[in-house]
């Protein structure tokens, strides 16, 4: 058997020591920075007086914005990644875009939170699956999201409402969890790949525009495959007048036209209410689901699909 030389052997591991100590430095260097507003009428990200303690941000680092400081313009180089933590409400937040490592906007105190309702006026792409948790007034994420691969998964409580009214785009799975609402509005059309599960709460639809004649008409919400409820929750079920009861994951429309031609599946603790709209889908596939149009029609491009077991499936409204 024959030997490596010394030589090689020492060069060896300068090199691993080498990638070692930069691995290292790359880790260390992950800062908390919180915003104090020490540049007075500045409201920039790269005046260093802004920030506790004072200095530049840096990729990778985590933004915290811990009072109601009003607009404020990240002018940082596009596509940096950050975790950001609006920890009060009364925030505007504008400029360049992130990419987003994690978003959370909360608050330790019950809310409502002081300072009122969170912009995010800026575009975001997901560096990592993000949660956005939100339990500190309303959120509004005007910009665009693209998901970028990953998995988007919206948690609210308290009360406490988020709003998505940019468009939401690239491949990637959304879920939603939380027992507060997410609404997905604006008026350009999402055009994610991937699908959206909706286990907690309920994801209120309502994208539309004004179209060239002057009338207002829906826009897709949800592209792809949709899924409502994960069968851990109690049965859901409709009265003959289309009453809800029970369950905990909701799907609703505030506009008709909110879906491509897409397959739907509904769990037993999952409800569809189409709100009194129109609306068309793919396939349906209800497994002890419930689905209620009021004074609307759910029309199916494909086949209706009732789940072997499915004793409590139910449907209270039109279907054609």
């Amino acid at each position: 058997m024959k030997h490596l030389p010394a030589s090689f052997n020492a060069v060896c591991r300068a090199v691993l020591f080498a990638i070692a100590t930069c691995l290292a430095v790359l880790t260390a260097h992950a800062t908390t920075w919180t915003w104090d507003g020490g540049g007075g009428a500045n409201k920039n990200w790269t005046t260093t007086a802004n920030w506790s303690p004072n200095g530049t941000p840096l990729s990778g680092d985590t933004l915290v914005f811990a009072d109601a400081w009003g607009k404020t313009t990240n002018n940082l180089a596009t596509d940096t990644i950050f975790t950001l933590r609006l920890t009060s409400g009364g925030n505007d937040i504008y400029g360049n875009r992130i990419k987003l490592n994690g978003l959370y906007t909360y608050n330790t105190e019950p809310p409502p939170v002081h300072g009122g309702t969170n912009l995010i006026n800026l575009d975001l792409i997901l560096n990592a699956d993000v949660l956005h948790e939100n339990t500190a007034n309303e959120c509004l994420i005007n910009g665009d999201v693209n998901l970028n691969t990953h998995t988007l998964t919206l948690s609210n409580y308290y009360n406490c409402n988020s709003y998505y009214s940019g468009q939401i785009t690239n491949t990637g799975n959304i879920v939603k969890r939380g027992t507060e609402d997410v609404y997905f509005t604006g008026t350009q059309a999402n055009t994610y790949t991937g699908t959206t599960t909706v286990r907690e709460g309920a994801l209120r639809l309502g994208k539309k525009y004004v179209n060239g004649k002057g009338n207002t008409v829906g826009n897709t919400s949800i592209p792809g495959a949709l899924i409502i409820g994960d069968n851990t929750g109690t049965n859901s079920y409709t009265t003959a007048s289309g009453a809800y009861d029970g369950g905990g994951a909701t799907v609703i429309l505030d506009f008709g036209n909110q879906f491509d031609a897409i397959t739907t599946t509904i769990y037993r603790d999952g409800w569809f209410d189409l709100n009194g709209y129109n609306d068309t889908i793919g396939s349906l596939v209800l497994s002890n689901g419930a689905v209620s149009t009021l004074t609307g029609t759910l029309t199916l491009n494909s086949n209706l699909t009732v789940a072997a077991g499915s004793t409590n499936a139910f449907i209270a409204g039109e279907l054609s």
